[in-house]
């Protein structure tokens, strides 16, 4: 009689953990007319990628790895770098912080950024010292122009701000909505307006890249922008963003998107709504997004 309660107790187990796996572990791929079975084993591949890899192999979302030599991002920048065309372009960084990025972006291509934003006064003062050649302004790059808002965070981010600080347009609950500073807002295609193209944009504005990108709607459509390495921060869903909208504006456009891991790029402009990393709650990391036309693009092919 122990035996078989042993035995039931064993199977029902086994049947929650199957059913767990199942719903939790395997993306289901519905079949749809004019489908190719080439195309569903694509899905397929990055399905299980995501499901597995993709999570695991995300890049750390700290700011101080960049400095780190050897990091995610350098490595990224070294392989790409031979693939982008500097001459008559320029590298832009929009949300600075501390400058990390500017400077691997100095390092790789032994030239500063032409331009630099950030929303914080302090922070966009110690910029202009750091990289004297550069144009640092500042601003909340959107897309919308001549706009003052509010730039929100924690209350004790406006007594120190000697390190990293995530300030943002966006309220995130009680912890973050004191008013840090107040700025005016400006767009890519507003700014850029006259100026050179962009060989590599750089985003990171917690929650607002979609509307970045938005506001360079004009930019993007001329392909006067080579490059983008842009944050995926699920505060987005405050300005009613998303990864997949995101993903699809730029796909509208010509470009063609991979999700960062640390040693490899997964493409992700041909996934489904309901891939799971377009899940609502997945993990901060960063988006690769590159001229569907271009070198560039052709290379990351052959190592994705």
């Amino acid at each position: 009689m122990n035996k078989i309660i042993l035995y039931l107790f064993i199977v029902l187990i086994l049947s929650a953990y199957l059913n767990f796996f199942r719903n939790n572990c395997i993306h289901k791929i519905e079949p749809l007319k004019n489908y190719s079975k080439k195309t569903i084993r694509k899905e397929t591949r990055q399905a299980a990628c995501a499901n597995f890899e993709q999570i695991k192999s995300r890049m750390s979302n700290i700011d101080l790895q960049i400095g780190v030599t050897g990091s995610t991002e350098e490595k990224l920048l070294v392989k790409i770098a031979p693939f982008l065309d500097t001459k008559d372009s320029v590298s832009v960084d929009i949300g600075a912080n501390q400058g990390l990025f500017s400077k691997l972006l100095k390092k790789i291509f032994v030239k500063e950024p032409r331009y630099i934003f950030d929303v914080i006064p302090l922070f966009v003062a110690r910029l202009r010292r750091m990289f004297p050649s550069s144009v640092v302004k500042l601003a909340a790059v959107s897309d919308i122009k001549n706009k003052t808002v509010n730039i929100l965070g924690a209350s004790k981010w406006g007594k120190e701000f000697k390190q990293f600080a995530g300030a943002s347009i966006i309220k995130r609950g009680e912890l973050f909505k004191h008013v840090l500073t107040t700025v005016k807002t400006t767009t890519m295609d507003a700014f850029f307006v006259n100026k050179k193209n962009i060989f590599f944009l750089k985003i990171d504005t917690e929650g607002m890249d979609g509307r970045v990108l938005h506001g360079a709607k004009q930019m993007l459509k001329e392909k006067r922008i080579q490059s983008i390495f842009w944050e995926n921060n699920k505060i987005q869903v405050f300005v009613g963003d998303s990864l997949y909208t995101n993903i699809q504006f730029l796909n509208s456009l010509g470009y063609t998107s991979f999700q960062v891991g640390r040693d490899i790029l997964f493409p992700i402009s041909d996934c489904r709504k309901d891939h799971i990393v377009f899940a609502h709650n997945a993990p901060t990391g960063n988006i690769l997004s590159v001229d569907k036309q271009s070198d560039l693009y052709k290379f990351l092919k052959t190592i994705s």
